[in-house]
């Protein structure tokens, strides 16, 4: 799963219009800004194996910090008591555990949705612990459908709400997202894996920078 990932986002902020897109982006994909991250530093590991599966030439043999369902959840439970704010305020109210606890299933979304797609390289607490994967990633055409199929029906439940100049950025960013899905299959992957961790970050930035500006924009009926 790749953009897919941002789906949860747009279902949660229908439900709770008054928390912004560019938390929600950033709660979507915090797993993979840790994968991006580490993997830059040689924390995690992957190789670029062509023909790995039909979907990407990605073998993700080593990430139990970022993607193990154990730090997965630990991640998701720091970002609640953040959110909540039993970290840094003194009174907490029943809207901060709301806020908190939306931005903890956020974050561990990503795990629930990479599990379909992703071989057996999701462990469940270290390297060498039993690992997880339904492995939908073998399947080029049905993967590329399932993930886009996720966005515009989760872009389509939340612009219901919108007005119709809301609605039109809105289903731009759900074209920018299903363009980059696609794009991922014909345009060359990078020879190093650095090179992919900076592209990754930077278009993680980018997309939640237009969160931002949408945070500012959209208006609902």
């Amino acid at each position: 799963m790749f953009t897919g990932h941002y789906a949860p986002a747009f279902v949660l902020r229908r439900f709770l219009p008054k928390l912004g897109f560019f938390h929600l982006f950033f709660a979507a994909q915090f797993l993979d800004y840790l994968f991006m991250f580490f993997l830059l530093f040689g924390v995690e590991k992957m190789r670029i194996v062509e023909g790995f599966t039909e979907s990407n030439p990605f073998d993700l043999y080593y990430m139990p910090f970022s993607h193990s369902l154990v730090m997965s959840l630990i991640w998701s439970v720091l970002v609640f008591l953040i959110y909540s704010g039993f970290v840094f305020r003194k009174e907490i109210g029943r809207d901060r555990i709301l806020l908190g606890l939306v931005m903890g299933f956020c974050v561990f979304s990503h795990f629930l949705l990479d599990l379909p797609m992703h071989r057996e390289d999701l462990p469940l607490y270290s390297d060498d612990s039993l690992k997880l994967g339904f492995g939908i990633w073998k399947y080029k055409y049905i993967a590329l459908a399932l993930e886009n199929g996720l966005i515009l029906l989760s872009v389509y439940f939340y612009a219901r709400a919108l007005t119709n100049e809301s609605k039109k950025k809105i289903y731009l960013l759900a074209l920018i997202l299903i363009l980059m899905n696609v794009g991922f299959l014909f345009f060359p992957i990078p020879s190093a894996t650095w090179e992919i961790s900076i592209q990754a970050l930077l278009s993680y930035i980018a997309l939640n920078g237009y969160a931002y500006y949408l945070d500012r924009k959209i208006e609902y009926l």
